[in-house]
């Protein structure tokens, strides 16, 4: 696990922009975390797509994960009902706990990715240094550590310079996010375990 900085991305191929996150993660020894839908593919196909790239050695985790995108991953479902329905209540239960946790501290409702992200950070608090990259808008949640690439979704070396100030400053975490406690914590790291129990098993 990196512990200097966090990447947590969603990217297109074009070489330019994969250049780009490459140099972000070199230059600051971070790591990938995945938020995306792109975990539906689980681990064993990410390593052909990304490690074609050269990116599979920086991915270092993903964020928990829904029922629906088990479902959906490069598996049998018929070895992995008992997985995917006790990943399903656990996510449930994690999204009901932390999301109200998240709307009493920020003050709005946060979205659904927003609050996968939150989890991953508050399961892993060696990470001192975070900037989402994401096409889907997070601002209102992140603040300063966001960095929108809009529907055109092209990480363009203008983006990559402002998620370089971003990773350049320690993230202030227990301003940033709500106090768990020891219950409320335990779910949010059970959500994240099976999350990735099953994207390895894939």
């Amino acid at each position: 696990m990196f512990e200097e900085a966090l990447l947590t991305a969603v990217f297109v191929w074009q070489e330019s922009a994969v250049n780009e996150v490459r140099r972000l993660s070199e230059l600051n020894h971070a790591g990938i975390v995945l938020a995306s839908g792109r975990r539906r593919g689980g681990a064993h196909w990410l390593k052909m797509i990304f490690g074609a790239r050269g990116l599979w050695p920086l991915i270092c985790g993903i964020t928990p994960m829904s029922q629906q995108i088990g479902l959906e991953m490069n598996t049998k479902p018929e070895n992995r009902w008992e997985l995917l329905e006790e990943l399903a209540a656990a996510h449930d239960s994690m999204l009901t706990q932390l999301t109200s946790k998240l709307k009493t501290h920020w003050g709005h409702d946060p979205r659904q990715r927003s609050v996968e992200i939150a989890a991953f950070l508050l399961t892993h608090p060696q990470v001192r240094r975070f900037v989402i990259i994401d096409d889907e808008n997070m601002r209102q949640d992140f603040a300063q550590r966001m960095i929108w690439t809009r529907e055109d979704d092209i990480f363009t070396p203008a983006l990559a310079a402002a998620a370089q100030q971003q990773l350049s400053q320690d993230a202030p975490l227990q301003d940033l996010l709500p106090k768990l406690d020891p219950y409320e914590l335990e779910i949010v790291r059970k959500a994240c375990s099976l999350s990735f129990e099953l994207f390895c098993s894939c």
